[in-house]
């Protein structure tokens, strides 16, 4: 999108580098720790599991050209010689739904005999302490955890989600969810009022037969009288089996095809599991749209409500939100504290901070959050900090506010044309 520019004119978003490595690297992080536990699937007592990586492949969508990503996964290959790492290009924008559509062969294929149980669906622009064993646990435990008085269905995809404010909720896709089931039963993309305060954090975990749905969406979209988005509200409406067999006898033209490949995973997909269309279900729907009461779905979608950190990197302004929050993790997961001693720093009030050696072999020391790429070379009596810097900035608001109006004009006079000789030669 253009929001992120002029940060985006020369990096494709999601490599821009927060907190010293790139967007989607966060996502590939993510799945790497989580296949260092070894865990097995959970409710799977077979004895194929035990000790086998929970995350095996990594698998990057996009429309993309490959060059601009050859050298991301060259490097992230060698970080991540676990992973298997590949980037799919699509023909077209397909959206998040049509590209794993297109792909599905792919993603669904064997992976050392391993038939996929699940696979993770990750939002490139999103940036979070993403609690990808938690929505693990309630995929496959909860999956036929309902109410005595509905009826046991399959869970099709959980959903990461978060609560916000109710001002801030009408800017997310919005989600009713049931507190005992964790059942979505509504779900509206970006309303115009207030519909609910749990938002969808664009992170799903999906069982292999959601393709079976999205393939009746793409079948209905593309039956649907008119192409693309002429007739947008066909897409949420029951298919009418002799509607169906009438309109199959047309045969659809490469717009019409390609119109029906764009699919999303929230207008599309998460609307017909939470109930918005009768598509999915066997007894249909009351001509409404909405599902009968008696209405027997194919699979249900569960919201994992987390309390983690957790953002959107759509403007420019929120890396620098995601870059501080990236550091407090990384400093709290690493724990590279050789040696500890406590300082006073000449502030107005006594602040006390802590010096940490994040490298044992630089020698150097930081304070606060502080990333040192690989490749930089640091003196080991140097001490990095942005605090130290912060400082200086108050001192010298300090000074500014106590000088008058003639003294700030000589100092800048005369510091100008030096910083100026400076930068120059």
């Amino acid at each position: 999108g253009t929001r992120f520019r002029p940060l985006s004119l020369d990096v494709p978003k999601p490599l821009f580098p927060v907190a010293g490595l790139p967007v989607v690297q966060h996502h590939i992080d993510a799945c790497y720790r989580l296949g260092q536990k070894r865990s097995s699937i959970p409710g799977d007592d077979s004895k194929s599991n035990v000790g086998k990586y929970c995350v095996a492949e990594v698998l990057l969508l996009g429309y993309y050209g490959d060059d601009e990503l050859a050298d991301f996964l060259l490097t992230a290959t060698q970080s991540y010689p676990t992973l298997r790492i590949r980037y799919l290009r699509e023909p077209d924008a397909l959206g998040t739904a049509g590209g794993l559509y297109h792909f599905r062969d792919t993603i669904l294929a064997p992976l050392d005999n391993n038939e996929v149980q699940a696979f993770f669906v990750m939002n490139g622009d999103v940036c979070a302490d993403f609690p990808l064993d938690e929505m693990l646990h309630m995929h496959f435990t909860n999956n036929s955890h309902q109410s005595q008085h509905q009826q046991k269905q399959p869970v099709l995809i959980t959903v990461m989600a978060t609560e916000t404010t109710r001002q801030q909720s009408v800017h997310y896709g919005c989600m009713v969810v049931d507190k005992e089931t964790n059942i979505i039963q509504h779900y509206v993309e970006k309303p115009s009022t207030f519909v609910s305060n749990t938002v969808n954090c664009g992170v799903y975990l999906c069982s292999p037969r959601l393709f079976e749905t999205i393939a009746d969406i793409h079948l209905e979209m593309l039956n649907s009288n008119g192409n693309g988005n002429q007739q947008h509200t066909a897409r949420y409406t029951t298919s009418n089996k002799n509607n169906i067999n009438q309109q199959q006898q047309q045969k659809p033209t490469e717009e019409r095809v390609a119109a029906a490949m764009v699919m999303w995973m929230e207008q599309d997909v998460l609307r017909r599991l939470a109930g918005e269309s009768g598509s999915s279900c066997s007894s249909g729907s009351d001509g409404s749209g909405r599902i009968k009461k008696d209405a027997i779905c194919g699979g249900v979608a569960l919201a994992a409500t987390t309390r983690n950190w957790w953002s959107q990197l759509k403007t420019a302004g929120a890396a620098i939100y995601a870059n501080r929050h990236y550091l407090s993790l990384r400093q709290q997961r690493e724990r590279l504290l050789q040696r500890e001693s406590v300082i006073d720093l000449p502030l107005p009030s006594p602040v006390k901070c802590r010096l940490a050696t994040a490298d044992p072999k630089g020698g150097y020391s930081t304070i606060g959050n502080v990333y040192v790429h690989p490749s930089a070379q640091v003196h080991p009596t140097a001490l990095v900090s942005f605090t130290l810097f912060h400082i200086y900035l108050t001192k010298c608001y300090q000074f500014f506010q106590k000088c008058s109006v003639v003294t700030v004009i000589n100092i800048f006079y005369f510091i100008v044309p030096i910083l100026t000789l400076v930068f120059c030669y």
